[in-house]
């Protein structure tokens, strides 16, 4: 079964006499294939033994709920980051911290590790710096309701790809393709968007701006949505334009902090439906941008125009 929930019926076959290499049927493309024995065996193992190999305690996305906060510290010069997750909301919270779409944490990190499957045992026990890990490329740790697991991932002399549990000292090969999908800047998990609000996590938006203000309450249940924006009950496509004009303005660089003499041009206040307010604000920087500042916190910067384009949708929708 695929991650979309659909099924695809793959077949292994026959041993190529030549090569070793083995036949495998696939019913969906109607094509058989050659591919290397070990690939098939994996095919041939029942659920108990892939288990086995799987050192993380998630196997399925059924899992992924259970899943509290993952560390990834990389080696060389790729940035770490920290991920925290609770059951409706996912943050970055280190090098920073910033609200992030769900989509983009469960596509770009939790299907990835999915993928870690060690491909066979190496050692046991083993003193793990003489393996090379004191130089890994990636120290992983993925906190659960359940349990916290640790992996390291590190290279070889001769190239290979090594997969370490440092509380039990075993040593695994894996492929490199599992740590290559794990290596990226913190910066992807953003989707690339200033702000990310789900219209289940908010209770209350107010907008401030040249001494005009525009209060939005919205209220759900289940996946219904509604949304009073300065009194007006906002259809389901205004809806719609509402929270994709608010989710949709583009990160246009990282920045460092403003100066504190400046005025925002727009601010928006997010009351939470635990009761959590955060405060949002774009100040005004050179050549037509904008700091983001989230919490007083300022990382990003952002087009002026893509600002203008969210307060224009306001006026529209109230009608002002």
């Amino acid at each position: 079964m695929l991650v979309d929930g659909s099924k695809r019926v793959v077949q292994v076959l026959m041993t190529n006499p030549i090569d070793q290499n083995v036949y495998m049927y696939d019913a969906h493309g109607n094509a058989v294939y050659l591919v290397s024995a070990s690939v098939a065996e994996l095919f041939l193992r029942d659920e108990l033994e892939l288990m086995s190999h799987m050192p993380l305690p998630i196997h399925d996305v059924s899992d992924f709920s259970s899943i509290r906060s993952i560390d990834m510290q990389f080696g060389g010069n790729m940035r770490s980051y920290a991920v925290s997750c609770t059951d409706t909301n996912y943050f970055l919270t280190s090098p920073i911290h910033h609200r992030v779409p769900s989509t983009v944490v469960v596509s770009q990190l939790f299907i990835p590790l999915l993928s870690v499957y060690s491909d066979s045992f190496v050692a046991f026990n083993a003193d793990l710096s003489q393996w090379g890990f004191d130089d890994a490329a990636l120290r992983l740790t993925l906190q659960t309701d359940q349990d916290k697991t640790q992996l390291w991932f590190a290279y070889a002399q001769d190239g290979s790809c090594l997969m370490a549990r440092p509380d039990t000292g075993n040593v695994y090969t894996v492929d490199e393709s599992v740590l290559h999908s794990l290596t990226f800047d913190y910066l992807m998990l953003t989707g690339g968007t200033a702000l990310y609000y789900g219209a289940g996590d908010l209770q209350r938006l107010i907008f401030d701006w040249q001494n005009e203000q525009i209060v939005a309450e919205i209220e759900s249940e289940g996946k219904a949505v509604t949304i009073t924006l300065d009194g007006k009950r906002l259809s389901s496509q205004e809806t719609s334009i509402f929270l994709s004009a608010l989710n949709s303005i583009p990160i246009a660089e990282e920045a460092q902090q403003p100066p504190a003499s400046l005025a925002p041009m727009l601010s928006i206040t997010a009351t939470l439906r635990s009761g959590a307010v955060e405060v949002t604000s774009f100040t005004p920087a050179i050549d037509e941008y904008s700091y983001l500042t989230v919490l007083g916190d300022t990382h990003f910067v952002v087009s002026n125009t893509d600002i203008q384009n969210l307060i224009q949708i306001l006026y529209m929708q109230t009608g002002r």
